[in-house]
């Protein structure tokens, strides 16, 4: 028994130091975890428990349960199909039910539990949170059992970690979209502005690496089995959905004060969807996206990988476009002083000026931050002219027409740019913190480039420094999947050929797109950023699952292929090293009231 809030409280954690056992009340498991050591393991017995109240945790342990999971989420074994019997049995009904936070260096394990889902929330209900740039969990071998209720499941920021051979199970067949079993999230202090100031790297751990899991979604869903946001990084493979799409991550677009995604690696999976209700193979907005060898079937059609970026088409906070004013577009300015975000567009542009002759379509702001653009040209008036509500006009006493764009900064903040020139991804409030870095660099870079033109931050196909990094899509299959299947809703800034390329099945020559085949029959003549995957390179996959393996090349000056993408190894090494390994459940245990 324990004093809890208090009042008295019945506890059943038993044990001691590496081993420990409790009952699946949140009471209980909260006892254990508050007093066992880094690396310990914590066996939740069999039974029945609601937890209302959150538990967390610092340490690194080992949480098993006694729900037992069989089979794997790789499509290529077994149909991709899991089964689980139910013996820890955890009801959710709070909030970010069950929220650790491991201390730096310690690694955590949570496996072997059915965990159903009885709130909403967009934030988790698991929601480990790690350090940056560390593998701090692994999320194993556990039954999800969702509502109708468009709920997070599990949302993994600040650290990295493995989500495997977990099956995600949407138990209802009607109400709003179903839940989305996994969630990414980056660097949340820095909003994910440390994860684009990361070096961008492709194929490894270093990020959210989804493998091997089973999601059945009854009904609607058109968020798909992942989702991302904050400079998050994720990795995809073999798993096995049925009625929804893959999914896909959030920009550096909308909802600031938040950065976009880095990367996306989606290979290997299945998708089926036979709902009648059509849904995206997957969708990008932001950062670096590698998508090969995924089926899609199902009697309904798939709609393309749709290549967006909402702040080109939708620059201010009421969706309404900037006209011509977009040129000079900036957009959550920070305070390099204060390190404070603003909570409006502005624009890259002067302050007005009077008695000047302005041309049409014209920027300016005023002294009260009121953002405003020209339909006509002509001379300003002697006095300013008084803000109007957004997207109405007003005349100045000089004739000229101007309408109010949107946008909530002050005209002061335009003076200070903020962002290193040649390390775009560093905020800066004086030259010495960009010259630090590269000599001669200046504090100098807008949120944009210069002027707002290509590249815009953080758009698809981009990553660290602002640096193009293309997406490639290749060898992905189905017959109701449509051909090239990259399209894009801002083709005006991201274009096929030199941000993205498409998968050329036939007819390929080096000069358009991505082929694929032994290595020795890439053409010897090739456009620089096309891609060529070589199927007999590389073993990274070794699963002996019937996929094999490849390296992706990429086409340089005179003609030279050289390696530029190779997938992270498969199965990811914490499914068999050390706390990775998979689990036995615990038998025999006896839990006492104490």
């Amino acid at each position: 028994m324990l004093l809890l809030n208090g009042t008295l409280a019945w506890c059943s954690c038993t044990g001691s130091s590496p081993t420990w056992t409790t009952t699946p009340d949140s009471n209980s498991v909260q006892t254990c975890l508050n007093n066992a050591k880094a690396g310990d393991t914590i066996n939740i017995s069999a039974g029945s428990a609601t937890w209302s109240t959150q538990v967390t945790a610092s340490t690194g342990v080992n949480l098993i349960g006694a729900t037992t999971c069989t089979g794997t989420g790789d499509p290529n074994i077994g149909g991709g199909v899991i089964s689980c019997t139910d013996n820890t049995n955890i009801t959710l009904s709070v909030d970010e039910a069950f929220a650790p936070s491991i201390a730096s260096g310690q690694f955590m394990r949570i496996s072997g539990v059915t965990w159903t889902i009885n709130y909403v929330s967009s934030h988790g209900l698991i929601a480990p949170s790690g350090n940056h740039g560390q593998v701090n969990y692994r999320i194993d071998h556990n039954h999800f059992v969702m509502p109708a209720s468009d709920s997070d499941v599990i949302y993994l920021v600040d650290g990295y970690g493995l989500v495997d051979h977990n099956y995600f199970q949407d138990a209802t067949t009607s109400g709003s979209e179903s839940s989305i079993p996994v969630v990414a999230g980056g660097d949340f202090p820095s909003h994910g502005e440390q994860n684009w100031n990361d070096a961008t790297n492709l194929g490894t751990n270093q990020g959210l690496v989804a493998e091997q899991n089973y999601f059945v979604s009854q009904h609607l869903n058109t968020e798909g089995f992942f989702d991302c946001y904050f400079g998050a990084k994720i990795t995809v493979r073999f798993n096995t959905v049925v009625g929804t799409e893959l999914g896909g991550c959030h920009g550096t677009d909308t909802g600031y004060p938040f950065f976009g995604a880095v990367v996306q690696e989606v290979y290997g999976n299945s998708a089926t969807n036979s709902t009648g209700t059509q849904v995206n193979v997957m969708n990008v907005r932001s950062g670096a996206t590698m998508a090969f060898g995924n089926s899609f079937a199902g009697s309904t059609p798939w709609n393309s990988l749709i290549l967006q970026y909402l702040r080109y088409g939708y620059q201010n906070s009421n969706a309404v476009g900037w006209g011509a004013a977009q040129a000079g577009l900036n957009w959550i300015i920070p305070n390099a002083s204060t390190g404070s975000w603003s909570t409006g567009n502005s624009l890259n542009v002067p302050n007005y000026q009077t008695n000047y002759a302005y041309a049409a379509g014209a920027a300016v702001i005023d002294s009260n931050g009121c953002n405003l653009q020209t339909s006509a040209g002509g001379k300003t008036g002697s006095t300013e002219p008084t803000c109007p509500a957004f997207g109405s006009t007003v005349t100045d006493n000089g004739g000229v027409i101007w309408q109010n764009v949107g946008g909530t900064t002050t005209a002061s903040s335009m003076t200070t740019a903020g962002w290193c020139a040649v390390n775009p991804d560093t905020i800066c409030s004086a030259n010495s913190t960009c010259s630090a870095l590269s000599s001669g660099d200046t504090c100098t870079r807008y949120f944009d480039a210069n002027g707002g033109v290509y590249p815009y931050r953080d758009q698809p196909c981009f990553g660290h420094n602002q640096v193009s990094m293309p997406c490639y899509e290749w060898n992905n299959t189905g017959s109701n999947i449509p051909s090239p299947l990259f399209t894009t809703a801002t083709s005006s800034i991201i274009g096929q050929n030199r941000d993205y390329y498409d998968y050329m099945s036939t007819g390929f020559t080096g000069a358009l797109g991505v082929g694929s085949g032994l290595l020795a029959s890439a053409p010897s003549t090739c456009t620089a950023g096309v891609a060529y995957f070589a199927t007999d390179q590389g073993s990274w996959n070794q699963s002996g699952n019937g996929f094999g393996n490849g390296v992706l090349y990429q086409c340089g000056s005179g003609n030279t292929w050289t390696a530029y993408y190779t997938p992270y190894a498969y199965p990811d090494p914490l499914e068999s090293a050390g706390t990775g390994s998979t689990p036995s459940p615990p038998t025999n245990l006896t839990a006492t009231a104490q």
